[in-house]
């Protein structure tokens, strides 16, 4: 283990760590060329060909990435004699924050397809993305005054009640302050005369 420490210290160090070498041990792109071919699941035509994501566009290469992730994954997870993987869940640590939703929503499909259950940590930014993907929600939320973090589970069906339940609290406070301008500018006119 420690010959392993030791390689691993010395590829990434801040002198060493753009050489070849170190890219090799440290970055798959640079050990290994991938070749994918997408085919239609209807009809068994190649739809595209896919070389260890060159010539693509960067949403592209992003997609091509995740999907070489699901397929790998479903590959190692899945025992021999089997037909799909055993364990299916996967957690994956805000892997879409900086992706666009298509992608996200591409690649998230592809694990679904593969049989592999996903579990996304990801920010507010992409609920829109969780909730295609998910029944309910885990929310860690951490109060820094206190130096506490609690968990709590939330269905989307609470959620779209608590943002009805914001929304008509909104639309009452609208009205008070209509109605209060309205009475400001009636009081105003009767003091005119």
């Amino acid at each position: 283990m420690a010959d392993v420490v030791e390689i691993l210290e010395k590829a990434s160090a801040s002198g060493t760590s753009s050489n070849m070498e170190s890219l090799r041990l440290l970055d798959p792109r640079y050990q290994m060329s991938f070749f994918a071919e997408e085919i239609d699941s209807q009809t068994f035509n190649v739809r595209d060909v896919l070389e260890s994501s060159g010539g693509k566009s960067g949403g592209e290469k992003e997609s091509f990435a995740g999907t070489i992730v699901a397929a790998s994954l479903a590959y190692v997870l899945t025992p021999d004699g089997c037909d799909k993987p055993i364990y299916c869940t996967v957690f994956l640590d805000e892997a879409f924050s900086n992706t666009s939703e298509a992608v996200s929503r591409r690649v998230l499909r592809v694990f679904k397809e593969l049989h592999i259950h996903v579990n996304l940590i990801t920010p507010y930014k992409n609920l829109n993305l969780a909730r295609e993907s998910a029944g309910s929600l885990l929310i860690a939320e951490r109060d820094p005054e206190l130096h506490e973090s609690h968990l709590c589970e939330v269905t989307w069906e609470e959620i779209d009640r608590r943002k009805m339940e914001a929304q008509k609290q909104l639309a009452h406070e609208k009205e008070i302050v209509a109605e209060i301008e309205l009475t400001d500018l009636t009081d105003t006119e009767v003091e005119l005369r």
